[in-house]
């Protein structure tokens, strides 16, 4: 949300950067409590171990997160709390199974990661958006940008998940393509996302240290997506790839020093 804000040269309120820290933590926290009970045999296994261990401070983090997500959420403007309804819906049985045959959102076909991008980008780009300017042509852009940034960083978890998700049935990307088309897949979002960044700035008219420190973050990101395969450690992604949100963000601060 910082860097939708440097973008478009807006101040997001803080309440709503709070919010959305601590129902990231619920979400986050509430997918690996339900999780741990789908993986079966893989429940001892790797990441998954760990999980289970820590089941019990994972539940402690998720009421923590809860209780701060209520707390910020009556902080926001009636507006806001609106239009947070839907995607929070969906982000909760995405990851509860409260659909028929216990079923969750993230169980039907190839609609994971689809989910995930149009949701964080409603989350960091719209809503935001919408609280300080409004809809119009840039915000849309920069929604479809971060889209495909998200589904493009988000397919290599789905190679690394290959094995789970054939477990419970699941047909992903990375199922119908094979790794390597669905990496080319997520370089070519990322390709678009570059263009849509480029148009951005053209009608916004932020700093093109903006343009260049994202082109290298983007570029960092191809790499890692194209390195990406079921042997590599869980930190590779959960560091790696989900650091190139963060990765991004520095370097808007990086480009902001000078």
């Amino acid at each position: 949300m910082y860097v939708t804000s440097q973008l478009t040269q807006t101040e997001i309120a803080a309440a709503y950067y709070c919010f959305i820290f601590f129902s990231t933590i619920f979400i986050y926290c509430l997918h690996r409590i339900v999780g741990i009970e789908k993986v079966g045999i893989y429940r001892e296994q790797g990441r998954y171990k760990i999980i289970n261990q820590y089941k019990h401070h994972i539940r402690v983090y998720a009421l923590v997160g809860l209780v701060g997500s209520i707390f910020y959420y009556f902080h926001l403007p009636i507006r806001t709390r609106i239009l947070l309804v839907a995607p929070a819906f969906i982000s909760f049985i995405y990851t509860v199974p409260l659909l028929p045959s216990r079923r969750r959102l993230r169980d039907f076909h190839y609609i994971k990661i689809i989910l995930i991008s149009i949701v964080w980008s409603i989350f960091t780009v719209l809503i935001p958006l919408d609280m300080v300017s409004g809809f119009d042509t840039n915000a849309s852009l920069l929604f479809v940008e971060r889209a495909l940034f998200i589904f493009a960083i988000t397919i290599p978890f789905d190679i690394r998940d290959e094995l789970i998700d054939q477990k419970i049935s699941v047909k992903t990307f990375v199922h119908s393509l094979g790794s390597d088309r669905a990496k080319r897949l997520a370089v070519l979002a990322l390709i678009i996302s570059v263009i849509l960044f480029i148009l951005s700035q053209s009608r916004l008219l932020f700093p093109k240290l903006y343009l260049l420190s994202t082109l290298i973050s983007y570029s960092f990101s191809a790499l890692l997506i194209l390195k990406s395969d079921q042997d590599r450690h869980d930190y590779y992604y959960s560091g790696l790839l989900d650091g190139t949100m963060m990765l991004i963000l520095l370097s808007l601060l990086v480009a902001n020093l000078f």
